[in-house]
Parts: C-alpha cells; structure tokens; sequence
C-alpha cells in the first residue's frame, strides 16, 4: 500500500509542475501552441530517459541504496523547483527570447534547463519502488501500478486546473507541489529506519521554510492594491501616484483609471467611449470586457439597454469591483463565463444582432491567436447590425508582417477597414482603433498584395506576433 501513495503522490507533481510551466509562461509570451508542444515534450523525454537507462543502476543497487537514492532524488527535484524551476522561469524565458535564438529554441532551451533534471529525477520513482517490491505476486503489482499511475496523472491534471488554480491559486498550487515532495521523502525515510534520525531536523527546516514562503506576500508594498494569480492570469493592482489606478494583467497594462472618478486614462478606450456616445447602440457585446473600463461607463448611458461581455477568467468579476474600481457594475452588464468563439456562435444559433461589438481580448502583449482569423471575424459579421471596433496593438510604422495580414483577413471578412492611432505612448508599439464602417478620422486601409490571411487552418499568428515583439520581452 504504502508504494502506490508514493506513486499516487509522485505523479501528482509530475502532472501538475507540468501544466505549472504552461500556465506561468503565459505571462511572458500568453498561451500558444508551440509553447505547449514544447513543454510537453521536455516532460515526455524528462520521463522516458529513466525508462531507458533505469536498469544499469536499479537493477545492480541493493535495497538500502534504491532507498537512499529515491530520498536523493525526491529531495533535489524539490530543491531544483523551489529554488530555479519556478522562481527563475520567467527571468530565464524573458532574457533567452531577447537574444539572436530563434523564438521556439529559446523556450526549448529554457524548459530544458529548468525542468529536465527534477522531472527526470522524480520520474524515477516507479522503476525504483519496483525493485523494492519482494512478493511473488511482483510481476502483477508492477504493472497495476504502471497502471494506476496513468489513472492518476489524469486525475490530478485536472484536478490541478480545474479545483487547484481556482481555489487555492497559482503560487500555492507550486507550494503544495514542494510539500508534497518533502512528504514524499519523508515516506522514503519511514521506509529507510535507520536513517530516519539523519534526516528529521533537515526536514523539519524545510517544511519550516515552506510554511514562511506561504504566508509571505507583496501586502508589504505599500503600492499594491490586490495580487492574486488566477488559472488564467496573474492579476496585479496598483496605485500609481495620487490618483491612478493599474490593474497588470501577466505584468501587462490591462487597464488604468483615475480613482476619482474612474474615468480611463487610455485614449483607446476613451475614444471608443466617444463613438457609442456618438452612435447610440441599444445593445452591446464586448469581449473580454475592456477590463471593466468600458463596460462601467457605458452601462450609464441612458440609451443603452445591455451589454453583453465574454470573458474567461471568472476571478477577474470580484476583484475588479472590490479592487480595481471598488464598485458594483451596472445591472445592464451580463457576464458569459466562457471564450468568445463559444459565445459567439451561441449568439449565432439565437440569431442574435449587436449594435455594436467591441474586441478588446489580450493576452500578454497581443490578441490571442484564436481571434485573429477569418474564422472569427465572419462570425461577428453575421451577429453584427452595425459597428465592429477592435483595439490592435501594431508596429507605429505598419510594417510588421502581423498587421499586414490582420488587416488583409479583416477586409476579407469585413470588406471595409479603417483605422486610427490612438495610443499616447511614445514607443515602437502603438494602439490602434479599427473600425468596419466609415467614421469620423479612421483612415481606409486596403488590403496587401501578396500576403495571405489567418485562418483556423494557416496558423502563423504565433510566429508573426512573436517576430513584432521579440526585442520586446
């Protein structure tokens, strides 16, 4: 009994440091698919190598040094992620993607660094514990518990992202995963009684140390507001000089009021503001909410009768209104828990028309690349009866081959285009309205020769938005 919890424990941190590495690299380079390929790959050969190598050394060490070496290893896999894996991910990703490597290399060279060695040495924990088991009936355990670790790997993934991440948060979720290591060996101890002794007061200390990281946070910085690091974003909220407030999305501007009067300090936003006053819709859908800016002022508008909003992150509804702007929303907002494809074509299916639809969805530095292609834009199109405005962010030159196709895929689907710049900030990259209609000083943009457009199919947006912002991690 007492090996199949080492294994029902063990591959819990396996599953879950996994999906830990996604879920934080979101904050440098947001969520893709190469990114996710590349993890698991780390993962999958992490675990494998032992598979190949494990028994030149297993199968010649006595049971006292299959011991010792498994209390080794658990106990480096936990220092290596409590020291460098996870405290240096972020550093190490940001300044590998900053240099001449090509944008995949840099985090296969990243993941690789922080991650082989612990996962390879926790991952050696089964075919240990199998030369450790003496029954007849040895054959038949070993593969129940090949089994039983299969079963679990999926039970604690999910477990990981859908209780976990939601509840006990991002950072805490990294504790338990060091808790569970030292418990772990703890275990290997107990087995060991001899050594037991040895190693009790280190163990001690160390559990001593997780306890402090647990109960340390930024409420000591007086500028903080509110952290918290949700399944899908890690959320900061600060007061910025007298009289202004910043919620970071993955330590990106998401949003910036005056706490006054909660007025926007964006231009985009305030210009958007001014063509709903301008048009009058009746109705709206906004998705990802503009970070509740828009939302807010919008919903006083007397000709207004709902918003719809479409975001994903249900943390973000509580914390911004106890937060960020420290008051209820307008009872016109209606939250949709769930993606915008997915509401989008709900809305399709009820043959549902917005006035006015506003696409303010970002993560990290761009738009995710599931809301740049053809795809999508035909079907805001179809739920549309007036007006489409999208906030970009672009190269200030247009230049980029990323704005080149976007704008080509949105005169695909849209026919019309027209675009103004609207960012205050004095640097490479600027904010851009687009708009589907003729307006008041939107500029038309034809459409590029020569270039193709984005697809569910044609999947270049990562490496296009990656070639926009790579001096720029």
């Amino acid at each position: 009994m007492i090996y199949f919890i080492i294994v029902f424990l063990e591959w819990f941190t396996t599953l879950s440091v996994e999906i830990l590495a996604i879920r934080r690299c979101v904050s440098v380079i947001g969520s893709n698919s190469i990114t996710t390929s590349i993890i698991l790959w780390v993962i999958l050969v992490a675990l494998s190598y032992w598979y190949y190598i494990w028994w030149k050394i297993a199968s010649n060490s006595s049971k006292e040094k299959i011991i010792k070496r498994l209390f080794i290893n658990l106990f480096i896999s936990w220092l290596i992620y409590t020291l460098i894996s996870f405290p240096l991910e972020n550093i190490v990703l940001t300044y590998l993607l900053n240099t001449w490597i090509w944008y995949a290399l840099s985090i296969l060279i990243a993941i690789f660094l922080l991650f082989f060695v612990p996962v390879f040495l926790a991952s050696q924990t089964i075919p240990l514990l199998n030369e450790l088991i003496d029954s007849e009936k040895k054959s038949e355990l070993v593969w129940k518990l090949l089994f039983y670790s299969t079963i679990w790997s999926f039970i604690w993934s999910i477990t990981t992202s859908l209780v976990l991440f939601p509840y006990l948060w991002v950072s805490k979720t990294i504790i338990l995963n060091w808790i569970i290591l030292l418990t772990l060996s703890l275990i290997i101890i107990i087995i060991n009684k001899k050594s037991f002794k040895d190693y009790i007061l280190i163990i001690n200390l160390l559990l001593l140390v997780i306890f402090w990281k647990l109960i340390l946070s930024n409420i000591f910085d007086k500028n903080y507001v509110y952290s918290f690091d949700s399944s899908h974003n890690d959320i900061d909220i600060i007061d910025y000089e007298d009289n202004k407030r910043i919620m970071l999305l993955n330590w990106a501007f998401s949003s910036w009021i005056y706490k006054e009067n909660k007025e926007s300090y964006f231009t985009y936003i305030i210009e958007t503001q001014n063509i709903i006053k301008k048009l009058k819709p009746k109705n709206i859908l906004v998705v990802w909410w503009a970070w509740f800016s828009l939302p807010y002022y919008v919903s006083k508008l007397d000709f207004i009768d709902s918003i719809d909003v479409s975001e994903i992150d249900v943390e973000l509804y509580n914390i911004s209104q106890k937060y960020f702007l420290e008051e209820k929303l307008n009872d016109k907002v209606n939250f949709y828990w769930i993606p915008a494809e997915y509401l989008v074509n709900q809305k399709l299916k009820e043959w549902k028309k917005y006035d006015f639809i506003f696409i303010d969805a970002y993560t990290w530095k761009s738009v995710p690349s599931q809301l740049l292609t053809k795809e999508f834009y035909d079907w805001l199109n179809k739920i549309s009866s007036w007006a489409i405005v999208f906030n970009y962010i672009f190269d200030q030159n247009n230049n980029s081959t990323y704005y080149k196709k976007t704008v080509n895929t949105l005169s695909n689907s849209l026919w019309s285009v027209y675009l103004k710049w609207v960012s205050e900030f004095v640097w490479e990259y600027w904010n851009f309205l687009v708009i589907n209609k003729e307006y008041k000083w939107f500029k038309k943009i034809d459409r590029f020769k020569d270039l193709w457009i984005y697809t569910d199919d044609k999947w270049t947006q990562e490496i296009d938005k990656y070639m926009l912002f790579k001096d720029n991690y």
